[in-house]
């Protein structure tokens, strides 16, 4: 295992090497990308700046009309118009440093200049003037060339801007060139580059001539020109590098020497080969220490997970490590109390479907002699001529009988024969309780299809009798209300009885039967359980109380059609699939 981690880290340790360093290698090269864009967004800065004002100047009406004024052929017309001109142009000169002077050349021979000690300009004279022409252009940069530049006849490097222009009036005179030289050392101020991991660089005008650069490339223009990638390496390992966004067709290429970047690149080699053999004897002795604080604590939790395997979860694991196998340990103890707790509630659960079941087996008995004995006391009374008993007795038969009746060992009955029932149990207490009472219906027509357990809202209503309107001195308000809410039937209860307290309240939810002398009844508690077993969370029954003022409870269960048979059921629950409570 120890040799296996040894090799595994050499291996990876290598791989990462080679990744780290090439890619330190290729941020190296991007760096220098960026270094030459940075230089030639200046560069373009100033080609904009040149190429904007010439624009400004050609489109001068007062220049194009002093220009046609000293077309005239007295003499002193023609100088003063000459003198303003110079003026006009001198005064694009301080707009940028880098801009020596500016010229007009007429058609002519004319000459205006910003520079008064400037010469008669010669066209054919100038060679990086008719070399300009030759490529039949209207406007672009020239050649690196020399310019007068002062009375003691000293001479500057200069690259010209020349630009052909046309009267603005009819768009067909050519008026001349308008030539603007740009001071060459202030162009090198703006292309400084760092050079010291470059074999050299290089910026190229259109036509393929240098205009500045510093050392030597190994590709000629025609070569670099040709291809049209912004980066690529040579069979020498060298990295060619260029830039083609400027007008007027320039390129600027820079040539990164490999043997710079491994020099570079060597310090840190030699850092990391030290680090890693560092790393492999401090992994031997690491990795011993932690197989053994590993594979102990393992032990434990397998010896731990057999028990649970064959049932035994009184188990628990001790394992004090300070780390993730510490709170795996603390995980695996959570999951086993976890698996006995859920083992109980299932246990429990059960419990209670054995009781309900129990319970609903003990509603099924069908005790023929209780019928007939009240159907005799009907026939007595009758008669009599006692229409209190008949009444009285005839609704305790029917509650009986509807009560008991589950049709096909159905758990469930519609909100109409429930209502039904509690109608009947109602006329039963009215005559228990003459007239401390009234009872106001509010049920919606739309829910008496409903389905409902049976025996859901009987206990309720015996609740809000006996805790509430009973212990009251004066007559008292019996409200039952059923609406559709949603997808959910919504039933309340509310008295205007004595009320309870919080702890009465939890008392009644925590007792699921209630012994009221010999006779065992359903209590709250139940139907609140039985709706929980039935239709899971989300549903439930809700008691608000107020010691004096009275008692609402409220029961939320499923709004779903009545349905006479289990198959019926099965039926519309695969078609309607599971139920969430209070979606629409």
């Amino acid at each position: 295992m120890l040799l296996i981690m040894s090799v595994t880290f050499s291996v990876s340790s290598f791989v990462i090497y080679h990744n780290v360093f090439g890619t330190m290698e290729e941020q190296i090269i991007l760096d220098e990308q960026q270094k030459l864009e940075q230089t030639s967004h200046q560069l373009e800065y100033v080609q904009e700046s040149v190429e904007g004002v010439a624009k400004q100047i050609v489109i001068l009406s007062e220049l194009q009309n002093l220009i046609k004024q000293s077309r005239t052929k007295d003499s002193f017309a023609a100088l003063v118009s000459h003198d303003k001109v110079r003026r006009l142009i001198s005064s694009y000169t301080n707009m940028q440093p880098y801009l020596s002077s500016v010229m007009v050349i007429t058609p002519d021979g004319k000459t205006f200049s910003s520079n008064q000690y400037e010469k008669e300009f010669k066209p054919e004279e100038e060679t990086w003037y008719q070399e300009f022409k030759e490529h039949d252009v209207r406007s672009g940069f020239t050649t690196l060339h020399s310019y007068l530049s002062s009375q003691a006849g000293w001479q500057s490097d200069v690259i010209s801007y020349v630009m052909t222009f046309k009267d603005i009036q009819n768009g067909q005179d050519i008026m001349g060139d308008l030539i603007i030289h740009v001071d060459f050392k202030e162009l090198i101020a703006k292309a400084e580059l760092d050079d010291s991991l470059l074999k050299g660089y290089a910026l190229y005008d259109r036509w393929g001539n240098k205009i500045l650069g510093s050392g030597k490339m190994t590709l000629s223009y025609e070569t670099i020109a040709a291809n049209e990638n912004g980066k690529y390496r040579l069979d020498n390992g060298n990295v060619i590098l260029c830039n083609r966004s400027f007008a007027d067709g320039w390129i600027m290429v820079s040539e990164v020497y490999s043997d710079q970047i491994r020099n570079k690149l060597s310090t840190m080699q030699k850092l990391f080969m030290m680090t890693f053999g560092t790393a492999i004897i401090l992994l031997i002795v690491l990795i011993y220490y932690f197989i053994n604080r590993i594979t102990r604590p393992v032990g434990q939790l397998h010896a731990a997970a057999e028990k649970v395997r064959t049932g035994d979860f009184n188990v628990e694991v001790n394992i004090n490590t300070n780390d993730e196998l510490e709170i795996l340990g603390d995980s695996f103890n959570s999951m086993v109390q976890d698996l006995q707790n859920l083992l109980e509630e299932s246990v429990e659960h059960e419990k209670n479907i054995r009781e309900m079941e129990i319970n609903r087996l003990m509603l099924q008995i069908n005790p023929h002699f209780i019928y007939n004995t009240l159907n005799s006391i009907v026939y007595m009374a009758q008669m009599k001529g006692d229409t209190d008993i008949v009444k009285f007795a005839n609704a305790f038969i029917s509650l009986l009988q509807d009560t008991l009746r589950v049709e096909k060992d159905s758990i469930y009955i519609s909100m109409r024969q429930e209502v039904k029932n509690i109608r009947n149990y109602l006329t039963i207490q009215e005559y228990r309780y003459p007239d401390r009472f009234q009872i106001d219906y509010r049920i919606a027509e739309e829910v008496m299809d409903c389905e409902v357990p049976n025996v859901l809202i009987q206990p309720i209503v015996e609740n809000a009798i006996f805790h509430g309107l009973a212990g009251k001195i004066e007559p008292g308000m019996l409200s039952i209300e059923a609406r559709r809410e949603r997808d959910c039937l919504v039933i309340r209860v509310a008295d205007d009885g004595i009320g309870m307290s919080r702890e009465k309240v939890e008392e009644l939810l925590a007792s699921d039967e209630e012994i009221k002398g010999k006779m065992r009844t359903i209590g709250v508690a139940n139907v609140s359980k039985r709706i929980a077993e039935i239709y899971g969370d989300g549903y439930g029954l809700q008691i608000v109380s107020e010691e004096g003022v009275g008692t609402r409870v409220t029961v939320t269960i499923p709004y779903r059609r009545y349905q006479k048979t289990d198959e019926d059921r099965i039926e519309r629950a695969e078609k309607e699939g599971p139920v969430e409570a209070g979606k629409d």
